[in-house]
């Protein structure tokens, strides 16, 4: 007001200029910045990173959410809830920059931009087979070789979870396939549990998933909690969790499934059914490293409904930012759940839990700073088997271990060793081919 002069911070007027030309109802919003646009990866770590001609909303929500930083995640939050397609260019240049496509039928409000939905939709796919490996050798290649062949077999798997059991030295893997595929995956899990050393085979040939759409819910628990909370008042117990900026899932009983998503459709008020998408032919767009994450586990969680929104809401009300959140397979009637939160932010997350966890009768909260996490990001990977595989092969094959491991529709996020972090966004970025010809020069800070 006046000539006062207002500091917008970090993001700001990214956000700023797309609000002004959602309001507008503007097809086109032009970002001018110090760097050409939207890079495969960092080019400072990897100067063969290529610029991306165009990308979706969603794969820049969830490029954004890991670690990039060319554009605020709110800017792009507001720029796909009301059909805004976006330019990033330089401010030094004429070349096109990077095209950030929207969906045609945003689904914001214009009288209420600063008042968003986070939730637009819920879906259910209740046609799906659950597996879970327990006591895994936690060694680098294990991954690697189980979602390898379940991709030379043509399988393609939906979700993974991995977290790392009580018991040092191994993890449990967690993944879900369409319930056509039950058989033949179980056949290939079991000639695999030799190679295995003593892990344990569980599987369910039929299970649901139900999710629930949307943009911006991975830095708001409380959105997550909702659902949780929602599930546990019917007695619906939560077998695995994924969680993303654009969709949390939940894998329940079938039998709960078509309960669980009336309840969710309720809930949020919201349509039964997928928001409208944006394909992509590339299985990844772009490779993102975040080493500014921390560790949180709780460990003997009660296999009982409600535990889980109990912790997610004691969280949300302390305004605390969750990243992967993995659910481990109970155990003799216990589990354990996990979180990566921002380092900053790890002492209070930790005296959080703790005190939840004493509430309920969970076992002992256990951090670690020492954590990075790489991530690869593609709307194409969801048709096509083993781009996780890929992924895991190429760390593998630099000998960098996977601590933790999280899935969604457009993403695979792992949690790697802090010191392994620069080799591991290298090995994953060579491994899909997603350099370009030559080093582009950055002046910008990106």
């Amino acid at each position: 007001a006046g000539e006062e002069i207002t500091t917008l911070g970090r993001g700001g007027s990214d956000t700023s200029a797309v609000a002004i030309a959602a309001a507008w109802g503007a097809d086109l919003c032009e970002i001018y910045t110090d760097v050409p646009g939207i890079f495969t990866t960092d080019p400072r770590i990897v100067p063969q990173a290529a610029l991306l001609p165009e990308i979706t909303c969603d794969e820049m929500l969830e490029l954004a959410s890991q670690g990039a930083k060319v554009l605020h995640p709110r800017s792009v939050e507001i720029a796909r809830n009301f059909g805004v397609t976006l330019r990033v260019r330089s401010s030094w240049t004429e070349d096109a920059g990077t095209l950030v496509r929207s969906p045609r039928l945003g689904t914001g409000d214009r009288q209420q931009i600063e008042i968003p939905r986070f939730v637009e939709s819920v879906s259910l796919d209740a046609c799906q087979a659950r597996f879970a490996l327990l006591n895994v050798p936690d060694r680098p290649g294990i991954a690697a070789k189980i979602f390898a062949a379940l991709a030379v077999a043509g399988i393609n798997v939906d979700l993974i979870i991995q977290s790392v059991q009580a018991q040092q030295g191994i993890h449990e893997l967690s993944f879900t396939v369409a319930a056509a595929a039950y058989d033949q995956t179980l056949n290939l899990m079991e000639s695999l549990l030799l190679e295995l050393g003593g892990a344990i085979l569980l599987h369910d040939p039929q299970v649901a998933k139900v999710s629930i759409q949307g943009a911006g819910m991975v830095g708001r628990p409380g959105v997550a909690a909702q659902m949780f909370t929602t599930l546990a008042a019917a007695g619906i117990n939560i077998q695995m969790i994924s969680t993303s900026e654009i969709k949390v899932s939940c894998v329940i009983a079938a039998a709960h499934g078509a309960q669980a998503l009336d309840l969710l459709a309720e809930k949020f008020d919201v349509a039964v059914g997928p928001p409208e998408q944006l394909g992509s032919d590339r299985p990844v767009s772009g490779v993102a490293l975040d080493q500014n994450r921390a560790r949180l586990a709780v460990r003997h969680v009660p296999d009982q409904p409600g535990i889980a929104a109990q912790i997610l809401q004691a969280l949300a009300e302390a305004h605390l930012s969750l990243d992967v959140i993995v659910q481990s397979q109970p155990v003799e009637s216990v589990g354990e759940i996990a979180f990566t939160v921002p380092e900053a932010d790890l002492s209070r997350a930790c005296q959080t839990l703790t005190a939840i966890a004493q509430q309920l009768g969970c076992g002992d909260v256990v951090r670690d700073r020492a954590i990075a996490k790489v991530s690869i990001v593609g709307s194409g990977m969801s048709h096509q088997s083993g781009v996780a595989a890929r992924m895991f092969a190429a760390l593998a094959e630099s000998q960098i271990n996977i601590e933790m491991i999280a899935t969604s529709e457009i993403k695979v996020s792992c949690v790697v060793p802090q010191d392994h972090a620069i080799a591991a966004l290298r090995a994953v970025h060579q491994a899909f081919t997603l350099g370009g010809d030559r080093p582009v020069p950055i002046a910008g800070t990106l």
